[in-house]
């Protein structure tokens, strides 16, 4: 396999694991790198028992933005939603169980316009229809990252799902011999690195067996 490197170099591998993921932000709201892991989060499972019996916001409009604010109520008082979009991008199961959620507290139409806080987060600006107003908090979690999976580089060599993801069989296998992939570019939805972790093992060990010819993976232990 021959790999075409931007600084105009060639490599060359007998197997290929594709492993760039989906395409992220490019912009960030002011205090927003500044107070990462201070109180600015993008996993609620990973740091919403940190917030329990605490105000905290949620900023997003996708399904998933919607699944973490659920989350989010087995421990914090208070979940505020807020969406820059007039409703959210869910289903009306969904959206009736946002609205009738007595922890929630839905913002549409409003921007997340800057995170303030020393040292940890203390509130957030936001800007919606009443004009800009400061909510005091002490988390916020992000949804807004970009989800397309970064596949434009492979020029239509393999092939993709319908949703623009890179289409594997269970042991990682592309459509084409001696290439692989693992993590979110599967569009498997669970976006956890625990989850990219795993399937980058799995295309590793199926890598092996394609450069050794072996009949099946190769084990550690007996």
């Amino acid at each position: 396999k021959q790999i075409f490197i931007a600084e105009g170099e060639t490599a060359l591998a007998k197997a290929v694991i594709i492993a760039t993921g989906t395409m992220g932000r490019s912009q960030f709201v002011p205090g927003e790198q500044e107070l990462l892991g201070k109180g600015v989060s993008y996993c609620a499972t990973c740091d919403g028992a940190f917030y329990k019996g605490q105000e905290v916001l949620v900023y997003g409009s996708t399904e998933e933005t919607a699944d973490e604010a659920l989350f989010l109520t087995r421990y914090a008082s208070t979940v505020h939603l807020a969406c820059a979009k007039p409703k959210l991008d869910v289903d009306a199961e969904m959206h009736e169980r946002i609205g009738h959620h007595e922890r929630i507290r839905v913002l549409t139409r409003t921007r997340l316009k800057a995170i303030e806080g020393n040292d940890v987060v203390e509130q957030a600006v936001l800007l919606g229809p009443g004009g800009e107003s400061r909510l005091p908090i002490k988390g916020i979690f992000i949804f807004t990252q970009g989800g397309k999976p970064i596949v434009d580089y492979l020029g239509d060599q393999v092939a993709l799902t319908p949703s623009g993801h890179v289409r594997v069989n269970p042991e990682m296998v592309t459509s084409v011999p001696g290439v692989f992939a693992c993590g979110d570019l599967l569009g498997l939805g669970v976006e956890q690195a625990v989850v990219a972790a795993a399937y980058g093992c799995i295309a590793a060990l199926a890598a092996d067996k394609y450069i050794n010819k072996r009949a099946g993976f190769a084990k550690d232990y007996k």
